[in-house]
């Protein structure tokens, strides 16, 4: 559920409440049907959460969407140093703006 459409309030005022429901979601591995508290002080700040590099961030999108260990592996070693190092920039960029 978006909060924009239920309160009087912009986007700036409600980017806190989706990031915490952002990372409720994370950490219940994208399952939407399991119940989540979001509260304020449950929210740690993008900072407290390191980015976790590129290669690490591929695997873990793909281990949240139940993919086999060997077929992440598989795809992480078909992608080359030099395209992980331009995704990079792009990921840790969204992950701090997220």
């Amino acid at each position: 559920m978006a909060a924009c459409p239920a309160i009087k309030y912009g986007w700036a005022h409600t980017k806190v409440l989706e990031r915490a429901k952002f990372l409720a979601l994370l950490n219940s591995k994208g399952n939407y049907n399991k119940e989540m508290v979001v509260t304020a002080e449950a929210t740690p700040s993008p900072v407290e959460i390191p980015y976790p590099g590129c290669r690490d961030y591929i695997r873990e999108t793909y281990a949240r969407r139940s993919f086999p260990e060997e077929g992440i592996a598989g795809i992480l070693a078909s992608i080359s140093e030099q395209t992980l190092k331009q995704y990079d920039c792009a990921y840790k960029a969204w992950w701090y703006f997220a």
